[in-house]
């Protein structure tokens, strides 16, 4: 006789500690942004409605409805880069805040991107990164691009995204992930890289270990789980289910669905705010 053992993850509503976050709601038929904060959040008024973001401090860049990536700054909105032949989208602020890392789409084509530095203090553009690929979603930690790219599209009968890492010292560039799927929006910590990857037909958060080069797998839901961001206790991000978005905490293996405004009809691209 097979024994069969059940184990289930209790997951509650909860107002308890958590990371200051932020993400992208709709409510009342628009997308706006949110801050929340010790179980409070904020909405955030915004020209445009937001198509992605980051957020460092006080500072939000976003890519606006126009097409234009926008500044806000000591509360002043401002163009950063407007949409011409060029398109660009996806970006992150680094060194402090001073730097933004941006993925440009050249003449507007996804397909043909390159990843740029914008410097806030002279406004100056210089290239981070380029190969004969799609590459998206950068994140740089410890002078490391953590990006996603896109291998193959037609001809593979499905879309292979993997992990990929950059030293900006060294310009030397490697394949971090080789899931032959999809394995996107990564979030890098000193020795680890969470991102999300399809398996099953779902989405899961897996964790890339630097050190081991070995690749776990987190989250076993039945939903889809998506940008995960990390802090010190734990992990945060969406999970997607039965038509419905949840922001959810991960800490020492339990799951906990963080209430936010019944109002907020779906979630999309939380940002652990820094």
């Amino acid at each position: 006789m097979r024994n069969i053992v059940f184990v289930l993850f209790l997951i509650m509503f909860s107002y308890a500690q958590s990371p200051k976050f932020s993400f992208v709601g709709l409510k009342n038929s628009k997308w706006n942004l949110y801050i929340c904060e010790n179980s409070h959040c904020k909405e955030i008024n915004t020209e445009y409605e937001i198509r992605n973001y980051d957020i460092y401090g006080k500072k939000i860049v976003y890519l606006g409805s126009d097409e234009n990536l926008r500044l806000i700054k000591d509360k002043k909105e401002s163009v950063l880069i407007s949409s011409k032949k060029d398109s660009f989208t996806q970006p992150y602020f680094y060194d402090n805040g001073e730097k933004i890392a941006v993925v440009k789409l050249k003449n507007k084509n996804s397909k043909k991107t390159e990843i740029i530095s914008i410097d806030l203090k002279n406004r100056t553009i210089s290239l981070l990164h380029f190969q004969h690929s799609t590459s998206l979603e950068p994140f740089i930690q410890n002078n490391n691009l953590i990006y996603s790219n896109v291998s193959c599209v037609n001809g593979c009968g499905h879309v292979i995204e993997e992990i990929w890492m950059k030293n900006l010292d060294t310009g030397y560039a490697k394949q971090l992930t080789l899931r032959n799927t999809i394995s996107f929006q990564p979030f890098a910590t000193k020795n680890e890289i969470y991102f999300s990857s399809l398996i099953d037909g779902k989405y899961q958060i897996f964790k890339y270990e630097t050190k081991s080069n070995k690749t776990k797998r987190i989250t076993f839901s039945n939903g889809n789980d998506l940008f995960p961001g990390v802090y010190d206790k734990g992990i945060i991000f969406i999970r997607e289910r039965d038509g419905n978005s949840f922001i959810v905490k991960r800490e020492n293996g339990k799951e906990t669905i963080l209430k936010i405004d019944s109002e907020i009809k779906k979630i999309r691209n939380l940002r652990i705010i820094r």
